[in-house]
């Protein structure tokens, strides 16, 4: 049989010498006359392009039953999800009102294509790129995926909340189980959702300190990985500790946090939130004691990175948007999108969906300040500083 992949000149000529010894020892005449020779007999194989059929599925082909015939392993590719999966999100999503037809207008796609669509422009692709695969226009695919988005984000109360104190009470036993943390009930990073394209309004807001185009995020996730808060939108030279301030969690604590109840986030934040534990800077991080509580830390917020990696390893659309924003109508487009992103992923970890390959995030660093004020009354709350003392205090025993 011939194999898979590239195929080597020595296999090919044998696999059709014998090929062609089969054929002749099958004939009723003899040919004592010239035979083919190895080139004409190679030749007369490679002109049927393949010996056989392709498990391949053309794309410009598309039928209903179409994505379940495909390899379980190139839907999954395709779709960013199993096929399974895909089940559980169209029937979830076929009601919506967003995929009724409006009267007087032309009859909408079937639910099941504009879905397809959608999952796949999630990859790192331009809207022409996706329409030179799925055999769509390039206007009609942006209507593909605002509907779907709207839709998806119709579940986003579902499956993207704040846990309640009933739900906050596990994940602090949990944290603190692992390493000792007491009343932790989440992890909080600010990660870079690149752009590939300046954006053409205000491009120099959206130039990071990773030298390219992004816009800023903010995301609290629990010890399984779920994404329970969020903040998207902002400009990516917005700095983490900014950012966060602008978060309804920052100007209204009390709507979020019971008491001592805290997140651990890197050492960007600080200690300007009374509920943000961070680890030491130099050169208290080199005192023994003050080592080994950022290493524990540290051990434990890997989760919020983990979160964010598995994301952009599923959604490549996070890591890099291919898409050209020239308007903020196009702005708002893309971080719905991305909103779309959370409540998917955290579809997927009810499903226990199967990860892709998690995206490593830089990691942070130290050389970059924000400052900015202390907005909190020290009489209702503990200071940030006050609170990594008595979190580290508390969690000795564990060690």
């Amino acid at each position: 049989m011939v194999k898979e992949g590239t195929r080597a000149a020595t296999d090919l000529l044998l696999e059709a010498r014998a090929l062609y010894a089969v054929l002749e020892d099958s004939s009723e005449e003899e040919d004592s006359g010239d035979g083919l020779d190895d080139i004409s007999v190679v030749t007369n194989v490679l002109a049927t392009r393949y010996l056989f059929r392709s498990n391949v599925l053309k794309s410009a082909k598309w039928y209903p039953a179409r994505v379940f015939s495909k390899d379980p392993v190139r839907a999954r590719r395709d779709l960013r999800i199993s096929v399974d999966g895909f089940r559980f999100l169209l029937a979830s999503l076929v009601d919506h009102p967003a995929f009724k037809r409006t009267p007087g207008k032309q009859q909408q796609a079937p639910v099941q294509l504009q879905l397809e669509v959608f999952l796949y422009s999630l990859q790192s692709l331009s809207y022409y790129q996706v329409s030179q695969y799925v055999g769509v226009g390039e206007g009609t695919i942006k209507k593909f995926n605002d509907r779907v988005v709207e839709a998806v984000l119709a579940l986003e109360g579902s499956f993207v909340r704040w846990p309640t104190k009933t739900e906050r009470g596990v994940i602090s036993a949990h944290v603190q189980h692992a390493t000792g943390f007491p009343n932790c009930i989440g992890f909080v990073d600010g990660p870079m959702f690149q752009l590939k394209y300046a954006p053409k309004v205000d491009a120099e807001c959206y130039f990071s300190r990773k030298a390219n185009y992004c816009l800023n995020g903010q995301i609290v996730c629990d010890h399984r990985r779920r994404v329970i808060y969020y903040q998207v939108g902002l400009p990516g030279s917005v700095h983490d500790k900014r950012a966060f301030s602008f978060t309804n969690m920052a100007s209204d604590p009390r709507g979020f946090f019971g008491t001592n109840e805290y997140l651990l986030g890197d050492s960007a934040y600080g200690v300007s939130f009374p509920f943000i534990v961070s680890p030491y800077k130099r050169p208290a991080a080199l005192e023994p004691d003050n080592a080994q509580f950022n290493f524990r830390l540290s051990s434990q917020r890997i989760a919020i990175e983990h979160c964010i990696g598995v994301m952009k390893g599923r959604f490549p659309f996070l890591s890099e948007c291919a898409a050209y924003l020239l308007s903020e109508d196009d702005i708002v487009r893309i971080c719905k999108r991305q909103r779309a992103c959370f409540t998917l992923h955290n579809v997927c970890i009810e499903l226990r969906e199967k990860q892709f390959d998690p995206v490593a995030e830089p990691a942070p660093g130290d050389d970059w300040v924000c400052e900015i004020e202390n907005m909190y009354d020290p009489d209702r709350y503990l200071s940030s500083d006050d609170l990594r003392i008595w979190v580290q205090a508390e969690s000795r025993q564990y060690v």
